[in-house]
């Protein structure tokens, strides 16, 4: 009999049947067996090429001879159709209270139509009336919001974009002990979260569990603010934020998973929500500070912390940190593999110079990834830190704690938009710790810095 089966769009298959008899002859038809009214015209072999499908379709054969007839069974060709494919993602925006944003969407693929929903990608629970364009506007909003479009083709094949997260800034308190400015966090008023001291440097501490894809948040004057939540890789990743403006944290929502218990941590009562996230601070200025590191046996008042035997990975992987303001006092990323496949990943901080200490463990771009080590022109990096001096860190060092910067993707670094020099005027290649204190050898950089042009800059090493 002839067989059913599934190629792609475009392609072929060819047909045969085998039959005993005498003098055979072959007619192949287009339709359910014994349904004559789609003859093929010089179908007349035991074999059919069926030539380029673009739609399943169905063949059958009847098999004749001076005895009479037979007719085959009926062979559906199943055509896989192709889904568009999208180029370029919309985007999660901040936005002050009242406003509006417009997302949009590209993608390749012919007759596509669009509809854009609310909620997190592939909830069709709340299509968006009307928006069946490329872009969508949104209306005033008061409250933030999770956006995604379904883009189809002319063959029916679709494809979901990401989730957009648009968030909406609200008032930024000022009052003792209310850290939370927007979205999803737990940090109640006791002891175990409020003046926290932390044990090894004697600073003090609010903490605030995530308890959602988004967490906007605010120091105290003086203190840190510590935003907790879990990273693809199972890490337990910790964000830090001192001095002025604020510090989201957005999780991707197609990568978001709810509050439960760590996996690698001994750890009982105590639950996070998982994904990867981007950072935005805004309103940064000369103290302003983030940190971004993993817990472990360095970072943990008890070093056994990780359960024994786990595969522990000892890295924040997080997709970007995004900076407006004046300036920053420091961006401590040595704990921090900064990776993507597609859109800007790594420190976006054009136009923020950084005062003291800028440093980061590598960053991994994939796809259509753009890598960025973005700061303002003439970031100073004094490296004033009582650690950094006795390691002998050299005043305007980029710190390259442990990766090679080289990119998956052969992507250069983007340190600069339309300058011919970079924010930092060097790097220097250290050895470090994962926080289960795993030690990191220094490596050669075997990336490369370029503006947006493409241009190559040479950005000098330091010894």
């Amino acid at each position: 009999q002839p067989e059913s089966s599934e190629i792609a769009s475009g392609g072929n298959v060819v047909l045969s049947v085998t039959a005993d008899g005498n003098g055979l002859t072959y007619q192949w038809y287009v339709g359910q067996t014994g349904d004559t009214l789609n003859l093929i015209q010089d179908a007349t072999a035991s074999t059919h090429d069926t030539g380029a499908l673009t739609e399943t379709t169905s063949f059958w054969v009847r098999v004749t001879n001076i005895e009479g007839t037979a007719d085959s069974a009926t062979a559906v060709i199943t055509v896989q159709v192709a889904p568009p494919t999208i180029t370029s993602q919309p985007a999660s925006e901040r936005i002050d209270s009242g406003g509006s944003v417009t997302l949009s969407v590209t993608a390749e693929g012919d007759g596509l139509t669009y509809q854009w929903y609310e909620g997190q990608s592939g909830d069709i629970s709340a299509s968006i009336v009307g928006a069946t364009a490329s872009a969508y506007t949104t209306g005033s909003l008061t409250e933030s919001m999770l956006y995604w479009v379904r883009v189809t083709n002319s063959s029916g094949g679709s494809v979901d974009s990401i989730t957009a997260v648009i968030s909406v800034r609200g008032e930024v308190s000022t009052v003792p002990n209310e850290n939370i400015v927007d979205g999803f966090g737990l940090s109640p008023d006791t002891p175990d979260f409020k003046d926290v001291v932390n044990p090894f440097n004697q600073l003090v501490l609010d903490l605030i569990t995530i308890t959602g894809p988004l967490l906007t948040f605010r120091a105290d004057e003086g203190q840190i603010t510590r935003a907790t939540y879990v990273d693809e890789n199972n890490d337990i990743v910790q964000v830090d934020f001192f001095g002025s403006g604020t510090c989201t944290v957005i999780i991707d929502p197609d990568t978001f998973g709810d509050l439960e218990t760590p996996v690698k941590y001994s750890l009982s009562g105590v639950e996070y929500v998982k994904g990867r996230a981007r950072i935005i601070i805004e309103g940064a200025d000369t103290d302003t500070y983030s940190a971004i590191f993993t817990l472990g046996s360095l970072s943990a008042e008890d070093p056994n912390v990780i359960l024994e035997g786990i595969e522990y990975d000892g890295l924040a992987d997080v997709t970007s940190v995004t900076v407006t303001g004046t300036a920053m006092g420091g961006m401590i990323y040595g704990n921090v593999r900064f990776s993507g496949s597609e859109g800007d990943i790594g420190i976006l901080a054009e136009g923020v110079p950084v005062l003291q200490q800028l440093s980061v463990f590598d960053i991994k771009a994939t796809g259509t990834a753009v890598p960025h080590l973005l700061v303002g022109q003439g970031s100073a990096l004094l490296n004033e830190d009582e650690l950094l001096v006795q390691l002998g860190v050299p005043v305007g060092a980029l710190g390259l704690a442990g990766g090679d910067l080289q990119q998956t993707n052969n992507a250069g670094i983007r340190v600069a938009n339309t300058e011919s020099t970079a924010g930092f005027s060097s790097y220097q290649t250290r050895e470090n710790f994962r926080s289960d204190g795993t030690p990191v050898p220094a490596v050669s950089l075997l990336g490369t810095f370029e503006n947006a042009q493409g241009e190559v800059i040479v950005v000098q090493e330091q010894q």
